[in-house]
């Protein structure tokens, strides 16, 4: 029989038929304060009263602030009966100053007497040694509602080791900054399943990190159901794009500098699939597009299309070279390419994704013998299935895929319903 959860907010009451997860909003005064507070405010305000006297495991990094960017550690540092005994880092490490792909070492938080566990590493997975006396492990992570993003896959490895040592696991929720509405792109194939897309969903879910615990917890997407609680961002609605705390918007990965990139990404880093250069090696990664052997009166044309896709446009030349913490190695590192540099105005509505598919496919169709798909496909993994490579490779019609994104994109928002927590 299901459990029936309630939470209660600012006088409403939301019903939730869930198994095995749960909502939970501490006592606190909220003080007619209006402003967004992530779900690790709210645990502040609540004076951290869950985690007392128990062995703690904290999934975290940079991004784990409060609304003043003022980190969990620190608001914890001199509470003698909040004992945290390890903390997990995913890429880019706890400081997230690694480049995309660079292994996160384990190591020592000598400062707070905390040991570091990589699970960016040897491995990504804990292990029942790594979890060894503890009582409870916190997630708490900004993500950017992109499925490539590997955060998800992180916290979803965690929520299994947890499960499978019978640890309770409590996610601080914080804001989805593209909004809950915007669902984009086709829902991943099993098959394809990666650590840059790990679940069944489009590329662009309009999820919270808390709701799509949910999700995968009651929907058995892990090998066993989990002791999972929310704790969730108040104030916040699906319809609002979310740009960072009250101090400002905190990039998650050295790559993600702002919200304007976080929009582009969403389509931009179908780009890592192929030889053309998505702009890594540069200061405006996922603003850049282009690679030696483009030449700039050839991309007129498509330029001409990128109005359609609410998108900004000028003719650009760029030269990758690595940046420490940014770029290790990037392509054409140190070669001039042409290409495009994109923008997003504030006031438009936009689809970086098919406007990525389509630039994929004009560029294959006019430089067939020099646009190339990575020979260890990739793309296949960021996309969810090989339907967009083998449609560029045959030249088909790709309407054909933006029809079937429209049938998933149906589907995946009628799934996700009884797991959403805002409104």
């Amino acid at each position: 029989m299901k459990s029936l959860f309630f939470f209660i907010s600012l006088g409403i009451t939301i019903l939730f038929p869930w198994e095995s997860s749960k909502i939970f909003i501490p006592s606190f005064e909220l003080n007619n304060n209006f402003n967004i507070h992530s779900g690790l405010d709210v645990l502040e305000l609540s004076d951290f009263e869950i985690l007392k006297n128990k062995n703690i495991g904290l999934v975290i990094n940079h991004t784990s602030v409060n609304k003043y960017n003022t980190h969990f550690l620190d608001l914890i540092k001199n509470k003698k009966d909040i004992k945290i005994n390890k903390i997990f880092t995913p890429e880019h490490g706890l400081e997230g100053k690694l480049s995309a792909g660079e292994f996160v070492k384990s190591g020592y938080d000598f400062e707070n007497n905390i040991e570091i566990i990589s699970l960016y590493g040897k491995k990504k997975k804990p292990n029942s040694v790594d979890l060894h006396n503890l009582d409870l492990v916190i997630y708490d992570i900004q993500d950017i509602g992109s499925r490539y993003y590997t955060y998800i896959s992180t916290m979803t490895y965690m929520m299994e080791s947890c499960a499978e040592n019978n640890l309770p696991f409590f996610v601080l929720d914080r804001p989805n900054p593209l909004g809950g509405d915007y669902v984009r792109g086709p829902i991943l194939e099993l098959n394809y399943s990666s650590f840059v897309g790990i679940h069944p969903i489009p590329i662009v879910h309009g999820m919270t990190s808390g709701e799509l615990a949910i999700m995968i917890n009651e929907l058995e997407w892990i090998n066993k159901r989990l002791d999972l609680t929310i704790i969730p961002v108040i104030n916040w609605q699906r319809n609002e794009i979310y740009d960072g705390p009250m101090a400002g918007w905190i990039p998650p990965s050295p790559n993600i500098p702002d919200i304007e990139t976080v929009k582009l990404y969403t389509g931009l880093c179908l780009l890592e699939g192929t030889n053309i250069s998505e702009g890594r090696g540069t200061y405006s990664p996922f603003k850049f597009i282009g690679a030696p052997f483009i030449k700039p009166k050839e991309m007129d044309n498509f330029k001409n299309k990128l109005n359609n896709f609410g998108i900004g446009y000028e003719s650009f030349s760029f030269t990758p070279i690595s940046i420490l913490g940014m770029s290790n190695k990037p392509k054409f590192e140190n070669d001039q390419c042409n290409g495009i540099k994109l923008s997003i105005s504030e006031d438009r509505e936009y689809d970086a994704l098919k406007l990525s598919v389509e630039l994929i496919f004009y560029l294959n169709k006019l430089y067939p013998n020099l646009f190339k798909f990575l020979e260890s496909n990739f793309i296949d993994n960021l996309y969810g299935s090989d339907k967009l490579r083998k449609m560029i490779e045959s030249q088909s019609d790709i309407n054909i895929l933006f029809d079937q994104w429209i049938l998933d994109e149906e589907k995946f928002k009628n799934q996700r319903e009884k797991f959403l927590i805002y409104k």
